[in-house]
């Protein structure tokens, strides 16, 4: 049977009345019993080594990229780029947002959207000049309501443009990360709820919108842009090996892999004493996983593909430049009830 026919299957259980059924998306779970799932959020595709397949590959003749700006790698010598540069690290300010885990509360393969916000997120934090508040954006938002793939796959590239054609993307408090495919609606935009349960839309809510966005390919290039404007969401040919494995240290795929099956965000790169050229990135598998997240690949030969499906995306500045709001006044409940009355009436 096809993975991919596998959300498209209705199960009928027979189970013993004492026995508690919950059913959440197309997942079926038997408390004391065990799970039976047909889980909708998988993979479409799981390839003969174990390896789940998210990526939806793209025509990029046709996507229709957004440039208006010159590209770095057209405006700075890059024969005079760092050996060394980390957003992490700028001369001692971090401008990267926390890795995250898109397998929890339940696996989804939206790396898709983690791997383009996480890069979207700090190149607003660069913007921003690292100030108050961080902004997160919300990837559940995106697969609600986006037209860049769903738990069972995407693009990063789909997303930048979806994020250049629409009003854009909430940040995480509106939508909080569920891993699940949902129906877009205004209460999968932006929700609170009430003490009595009893949740309701939230009106025009903050969004965040790309302004421009393309593609860079080329380890050069890729190094320009990141130096440039900041981090990059990448295609990678994630292998077994690399998924269950990696520790730390500087990977170097000798398997030859080129199947591009994943996303991750790339922001600096370095070299090791024995002179091994790395990359840095950012993963979305928890801070468990690799170095607290992130990790280290051999950079310069394209391995994992790691240099051939960059994508970048500069934010439209939709956030007030006094977020601090230092010339507040005093503000009196009485006028606080006034307003509020005014607005029922």
């Amino acid at each position: 049977m096809k993975a991919g026919l596998i959300g498209l299957l209705t199960v009928a259980l027979v189970v013993d009345p004492s026995v508690a059924v919950h059913e959440e998306a197309s997942v079926v779970v038997l408390d004391n019993v065990g799970t039976q799932a047909v889980d909708s959020h998988h993979a479409e595709q799981v390839d003969e080594d174990g390896v789940p397949n998210h990526y939806k590959p793209v025509d990029h003749s046709t996507i229709g990229y957004k440039i208006h700006s010159p590209l770095p790698h057209e405006t700075i010598n890059l024969l005079q780029l760092p050996e060394t540069f980390d957003w992490r690290n700028v001369e001692g300010k971090n401008y990267v947002s926390v890795a995250r885990n898109q397998h929890i509360p339940r696996y989804c393969g939206a790396c898709w959207a983690f791997g383009s916000l996480s890069a979207l997120n700090d190149r607003i934090k660069i913007m921003r000049r690292n100030q108050w508040p961080d902004i997160v954006l919300s990837p559940q938002h995106m697969i609600s309501c986006g037209s860049g793939g769903t738990c069972m796959g995407g693009n990063h590239f789909l997303a930048y443009k979806w994020l250049t054609n629409s009003q854009g993307v909430v940040d995480e408090t509106c939508a909080p990360y569920e891993a699940q495919n949902h129906k877009c609606n205004s209460m999968r935009v932006c929700k609170d709820c009430k003490h009595s349960g009893k949740c309701f839309p939230v009106k025009n809510p903050t969004k965040y919108k790309v302004a421009e966005f393309g593609a860079v390919v080329g380890e050069k290039k890729i190094m320009a842009e990141i130096k440039a404007r900041g981090p990059v969401a990448c295609g990678v040919a994630v292998t077994k090996d690399f998924m269950k494995n990696y520790k730390g240290g500087i990977y170097e795929d000798t398997s030859g892999e080129s199947r591009i099956r994943h996303v991750v965000s790339l922001l600096g790169w370095g070299v090791a004493k024995d002179g091994t050229k790395y990359w840095i990135g950012r993963n979305s598998w928890g801070t468990y996983w690799g170095e607290n997240g992130f990790f280290k690949l051999k950079r310069g030969l394209n391995n994992l593909m790691i240099e051939s499906e960059c994508a970048w995306a500069v934010p439209h500045k939709s956030w007030s430049s006094n977020m601090l709001r230092e010339d507040d006044e005093l503000v009196l409940d009485t006028d606080l009830l006034s307003n509020a009355d005014a607005a029922d009436a």
